[in-house]
């Protein structure tokens, strides 16, 4: 029984399990045909709604049946949407409902699994790799995502160029904006990153661990493609976690980023470390080891942020900024900012902040800014306050500084300052500290931070800006320019200006528009001046409206007009400009910038080439280059200003109409007419109102076209300021013709005018002067004559304006052709009769000339300064670049013979020649203005030439040379002008000579090529001669040469020189040059030579143009003329005519020529005292003439002495040195006439004696030395038939005892013993 029961027990229980399985297969079965037909017949929609979702259609796989709690669907796919081509594949997809965590969150959750799944991600042209469609829905979805990534998920970038793979899970709560969950990314070799965690999407509150292997951020340069512009490389490694709750933030772990370079996106620059650690322990985050470079910018950061309890955290900064690679003191900038999490946002504190930086250079930022700045730059300043409206003050000092074009050379301190109101944001305030024009500025910002005002004051004057809608208002009244330098293109040299603004006016850049008035006064820029400058109008888009004057700091206006609107025109008249004004304002043009070519190469071009010394540092080398290039620019700048002509030897004025019309500034058309009168007085004082007034006309395209021109009437004075040209030259000359452009190209055809052209006297035809200027070539078609003569010289051919073009020039000339050779000499030379025969053919460049051809003379006959030159017969061959003298000979003067024969280059001085050519003069008298002597020579010509060396012989002997005086009193008195002074302040050198120690010659101590006299003297050398050179040439001088200067002195001199160098200041002359014979005229009293002393003038080359100059001079000077009525009272006896009696003085001269005033000694027989002896040197007549306060006697005595010494002079240069002859006026009274026939005489009174006047008379004595101690002379009165001649006697004993005896026609005998006493 029991097993039956059990048996029908385990019967009902299994069909019960039957049922309830073969229920459950049903209801299985149901659920999944009933799922399957509701995903079936739902599917389009739900990928129409997920499609327009997520942006791509979505293609969902076939339903595979249920699974637990969800179920899986077969291969679906995203397929490429509109804006992106991403799309995804998935081999199968399970999809589960989360009952548990549904009801314990109270919100659906639903599970997304997804098998053999691929994202494939391609970054469209906007960059972006997912575009998702704006949602217009923004009600938020009660739902939970989860997604469970069970088996590696690939990531596909830009398919074949990167892959990631995923691994993890992640949830989305939509409803709370919340994710959550930990997702592994490994790129394989690239490293890898696990992020886990979780935190709001829409707010700060998050908690999240990050553990970093080795990944290199290379992989997100390559995600983001070539094309993206974005670089980031660099290695990340690290664990930390991080996370903000309830507003307080925690921290631990660590960082570490090495090599890091990111660019691109929001970075216009690159940001890079080396190494950079972030570390995060005990409440503090900070940065260690943190430099960091951005572009220019390198920056030492020491970060840290503290966490508090409080919820109140700081960020603490102090970093030290500076310009990479560029050596200046970093910027110092500390920061204090408190930070809180409130309501899951970040709000900051109040701001401190203070920055700190000295001495910077502004040029640093020049590469950075794009930028010319220059100066220095000082300033600090802090910051305080909540981040919207801080107060600040920030202090600055600039030192000189440049802003591109402008350049203050002055120092400038402020301050701005920024308090938050509501009436201003900020403003600054600067002024000049030292300068010597007082300046300051005001600027100040509206509430908005907007400029609202600029105040600019400049020593009394102002310049305001004020911003009014989209443009501005400015107003300058007296606003000097003084001390302002500007820089001028193309190459940036600044220059000083000058003046003084005035105007006010209106403008804008958006668009472009400027009205206004514009008045400077005063300017100067180097030698640009101008005494008054205005323009006014307007310029607005491409319109142009404009009209000024200018008035030039001498005379005269010019006045001006500007238009542009549908095509360009400027308009300009010319009134009595000065044309000095004009011609030095062109010459300022090009010193407006330096120009100077940069040296291109390598380093290895220089091969073993050493700046400095062979064995210096790298350092002293590069110190050594730059000393070299900036020598080479001054040289350059040197060169450039040098001016070609002197622009104030110009006299006259130039008036003008000009006007530049055209469609565009590519096509303009110029219209010059012209006229004044303009010329120079170089050389002769040239009548105003005589001469003739130019004319200019212009008109022609000046981009292309066709065109004329003329310019007629130019005095030939003008020429002067340019070239060389003889001073004998009259007359006008022009130029007239036309001009085109051919295929780019300009052509001018043009023909030389002359008018009235006389040189010397003689009439000059132009028979032809056609000129043409075609591809770069000049081409000269000129024939030029003298009007007597028949025969012109023609120039044809063509020269090129480019070194390296060929020259093709002919020179000829036939018979009578060089007779204008007269008037180019200024008369030196004159041609009478002859034929010339020259034919000359120039080729090469215009750096290597070349010349071929000849020139003969026959039975030429010239004048040469009066000389005639008979019989010059010449043979001359152009060789190349050489000269071949093969006959030259011609007679000159009655006996005179010149000869010349051999080679000499053209053009090269280093060109040797086998026989070089040989000149030689003989028994020839040369008489000029101031000579009249005999030469003869052999010279040798070496060189070239154009750089003539001469070397070999010259004779100068029988005759005169006469010293020329020059007739140009300013240069006269100038050189007077520092005599006048005060006799206690002169110095008293000492010169080496003085130190000589007999032992070393004395050249080496004989150093003043410096001195005054020196430079006098070389001043005096002529213009034009600086190419000849000497070579060691001799001259050698006498016998019975005369070196004279009347009425002062006369020489005989002999002797030789040698000279070498070049004929200017730095001629080299060395030699001897004795004085044989001679007298100088000193006032009153002629001084001889004496022959027994060396008597010679040494010249050597370090004393440059002053002889050494050794001399001894003597004379018998009378001495004082008095009144001797009362010497026999005395106890005086008298001797002579008169009572007088004579000094032997002599003069000893030793030194320089240019200090023989320094360098001379007095000596006398009787001794007398330095003042005395000059006194008498100077004459007693002077001293009488002073002392009777200008009485008639004295002053005729004073002449006729003065008189008396020129002539004594020149009779004495004729006689022996023994013998004198002496002409002097004395007084005698009553008693010293005899009259033996007068019988009254004895009756007449003593009172009547008394009473008798002195007279003057003139002396004349005779006497001889019979050898150094006895003198015998005979004295009478020639113009006085009462006073009979006497004779005189005197025996010198010493300097101090004379023994003087005399004796008359009647016998009578009187002596007397002279004692000499100095004291």
């Amino acid at each position: 029984m029991g097993d039956e029961k059990v048996s029908k027990r385990l019967r009902r229980w299994g069909l019960t399990g039957t049922f309830v399985a073969l229920s459950s297969v049903l209801i299985w079965s149901g659920a999944d045909l009933l799922v399957g037909r509701t995903i079936s017949r739902f599917s389009p929609q739900i990928e129409k709604t997920l499609s327009n979702s997520l942006g791509h259609p979505l293609k969902m796989g076939a339903y595979k049946g249920l699974r637990l709690w969800g179920f899986e669907l077969g291969p679906t796919k995203l397929h490429p949407g509109v804006k992106d081509s991403s799309s995804v594949q998935i081999s199968t997809l399970t999809v589960k409902f989360a009952p548990f965590a549904s009801l314990l969150n109270w919100q659906p959750v639903a599970i997304f699994t997804p098998n053999g799944t691929t994202i494939k991600l391609r970054k469209n042209d906007t960059g972006s790799f997912w575009v998702l469609p704006k949602s217009e829905n923004s009600e938020q979805i009660n739902l939970q995502l989860r997604f469970n990534l069970k088996e590696p998920t690939k990531i596909v970038f830009n398919p074949g160029e990167i892959t990631l793979l995923a691994k993890g899970n992640i949830g989305i709560d939509l409803a709370k904006n919340k994710i959550y969950g930990a997702i592994n990314l490994d790129s394989k070799k690239q490293g890898s990153l696990y992020l886990s965690g979780k935190g709001y999407l829409d707010g700060l509150e998050f908690k999240t661990k990050v553990r970093i292997n080795k990944f290199k951020l290379g992989v997100l340069q390559e995600i983001l493609g070539n094309d993206s512009n974005i670089i980031t490389k660099g290695d990340v490694d690290g664990d930390l976690r991080l996370g903000i709750e309830k507003g307080f933030i925690t921290c631990k772990g660590d960082l570490l980023v090495e090599k890091l370079i990111l660019r691109g996106g929001i970075l216009n620059d690159t940001l890079s470390t080396n190494k950079s650690k972030i570390k995060c322990a005990n409440d503090r985050l900070k940065f260690i080891d943190s430099n960091w470079n951005y572009g220019y910018w390198s920056l030492s950061n020491s970060l840290e942020v503290l966490f508090n309890k409080t919820n109140k955290n700081y960020i603490n900064s102090s970093a030290s900024i500076k310009i990479k690679d560029f050596d200046h003191t970093p910027l110092s900038l500390k920061i204090k900012l408190p930070i809180s999490i409130l309501d899951r946002r970040i709000v900051y504190g109040d701001l401190e902040a203070n920055y700190d930086l000295k001495s910077f250079p502004l040029g640093a930022l020049n590469p950075i800014l794009n930028a010319s700045l220059s100066g220095k730059l000082n300033t600090k300043g802090y910051f305080q306050g909540s981040l919207s409206s801080l107060n600040s003050k920030i202090d600055l000092a600039l030192e000189n500084p440049q802003v591109n074009g402008v350049r203050l050379r002055e120092k400038w301190k402020g301050t701005f300052t920024r308090v938050p109101s509501e009436n201003k944001w900020g403003s600054l305030r600067m002024a000049s500290e030292g300068a010597s024009v007082p300046s300051n500025i005001q600027l100040n910002f509206n509430k908005d931070g907007n400029f609202n005002d600029l105040i600019l004051n400049r020593l009394g004057g102002k310049i305001t800006l004020n911003p009014k809608s989209k443009s501005y208002i400015w107003k300058a009244n007296k606003f000097r320019l003084d001390r302002v330098e500007v820089a001028f293109p193309p190459e940036k040299s600044f220059k000083r200006i000058f003046g003084e603004i005035s105007g006010k006016g209106i403008f804008s850049f958006d668009p472009l528009f400027i009205n206004g008035e514009l008045n400077l006064d005063y300017f100067r820029l180097l030698g640009f001046k101008l005494k008054k400058a205005s323009i006014k109008g307007q310029i607005k888009d491409s319109e142009t409206n404009l009209k000024g004057e200018l008035i030039p700091s001498e005379n005269g206006k010019i006045k001006f007009k500007i238009k542009r609107k549908s095509e360009f025109s400027l308009s300009a008249k010319v009134e009595e400009v000065s044309s000095r004004w004009i011609a030095s304002t062109a010459l300022e043009i090009p010193k407006l910038g330096l120009k100077y070519s940069e040296a291109l190469g390598k380093a290895e071009d220089l091969g073993k080439l050493i700046i400095g010394y062979p064995n210096s540092s790298i350092d002293s080398q590069l110190k050594a280059l730059t000393k070299a290039k900036n020598s080479y620019i001054e040289e350059i700048s040197k060169n450039n200003s040098q001016s070609f002509i002197n622009p104030y030897d110009l006299n006259g004025n130039v008036n003008a109409d000009i006007a530049l019309n055209g469609p565009t500034l590519s096509e303009l058309n110029l219209e010059i007419k012209a006229f004044g009168k303009v010329w120079v007085n170089k050389f002769d004082e040239i009548d105003k109102v005589e001469i003739k007034p130019f004319n200019v006309d212009f008109n022609g395209d000046l981009g292309s076209g066709f065109g004329s021109f003329s310019l007629l009437n130019f005095n030939f004075s003008l020429l002067t300021l340019v070239a060389p040209i003889p001073s004998t030259i009259e007359g006008y000359f022009g130029v007239k013709g036309k001009y085109s452009f051919v295929n780019g190209n300009p052509e001018i055809n043009s023909e030389l005018v002359i008018e009235d052209t006389k040189i010397y006297n003689s009439n000059i035809i132009l028979d032809q002067g056609n000129i043409l200027f075609k591809d770069n070539y000049l081409e000269f078609d000129i024939a030029l004559r003298d009007k007597s003569s028949k025969n012109p010289v023609e120039l044809s051919g063509s020269y090129p304006l480019s070194n390296s073009l060929p020259i093709d020039l002919k020179v000829e000339s036939h018979g009578d052709g060089l007779a204008f050779v007269t008037g180019l000499t200024n008369g030196n030379v004159s041609w009478t009769s002859g034929s010339a025969d020259l034919s000359l053919l120039i080729r090469g460049t215009p750096v290597a000339p070349v010349a071929n051809g000849f020139m003969v003379l026959n039975n030429s006959n010239l004048f040469f300064q009066d000389k005639e030159i008979t019989n010059l017969n010449s043979t001359i061959v152009f060789d190349f670049n050489r000269v071949d003298v093969r006959e030259f000979k011609a007679n000159i003067g009655t006996n005179g013979v010149i000869n010349s024969q051999g080679g000499i280059s053209l053009f090269n001085s280093e060109l040797i020649e086998s026989e070089p050519l040989g000149f030689s003069i003989e028994k020839t008298r040369i008489k000029t203005d101031f000579t009249d002597i005999r030469v003869s020579s052999k010279m040798i010509v070496k060189g070239s030439i154009f750089k003539p060396q001469l070397g070999g012989e010259v004779l100068i002997s029988e005759g005169s040379i006469f010293a020329k005086r020059s007739n140009n009193p300013a240069k006269n008195t100038s050189n007077k002008s520092g005599s006048y002074k005060d006799s206690k302040s002169k110095k008293i050198r000492r010169f080496p000579e003085q130190d000589w120690n007999q032992s070393d010659p004395m050249v080496l101590f004989i150093q003043d090529k410096n001195a005054p006299a020196s430079r006098m003297v070389s001043a005096g050398f002529p213009d034009g001669f600086e190419s000849i050179t000497f070579d060691n040439l001799k001259l050698v001088l006498g016998p019975s040469l005369r070196l004279v200067s009347q009425p002062l002195a006369s020489f005989e001199t002999n002797g030789f020189l040698f000279l070498n160098g070049a004929f200017d200041e730095n001629l080299d002359i060395s030699g001897v040059i004795k004085l044989v014979s001679g007298y100088v005229n000193l006032f009153t009293t002629t001084f001889n030579i004496d022959q027994s002393a060396p008597n010679v003038a040494v010249f050597v080359p370090s004393m440059g143009l002053v002889p050494f100059v050794d001399v001894t001079l003597n004379s018998r000077v009378p001495d004082n003329v008095r009144d001797i009525s009362n010497f026999s009272s005395n106890g005086m006896a008298s001797f002579g005519i008169g009572g007088s009696r004579f000094v032997n003085v002599e003069v000893t001269a030793s030194g320089p020529a240019d200090r023989i005033s320094e360098n001379f000694q007095l000596r006398s027989t009787p001794a007398l005292g330095r003042s005395e002896l000059l006194g008498l040197i100077g004459g007693n007549s002077l001293a009488n003439l002073i002392s009777s306060g200008g009485d008639g006697d004295a002053i005729a005595s004073f002449l006729n002495r003065s008189v008396a010494s020129y002539v004594q002079g020149n009779i004495n240069g004729f006689l022996s040195d023994r013998i004198q002859i002496s002409l002097y006026p004395t007084y005698i009274n009553g008693s010293e006439v005899d009259d033996d026939t007068s019988e009254s005489s004895s009756q007449k009174t003593d009172n009547e004696d008394a009473n008798q006047l002195s007279q003057q008379v003139w002396v004349t004595e005779i006497g001889v030395d019979l050898n150094e101690k006895v003198n015998v002379s005979v004295q009478a009165a020639p113009n006085q038939e009462d006073i009979p001649p006497q004779g005189n006697i005197t025996f010198q004993m010493n300097p101090n005892i004379a023994l003087l005896g005399s004796f008359d026609k009647n016998g009578n005998w009187q002596s007397q013993l002279q004692l000499f006493f100095r004291y």
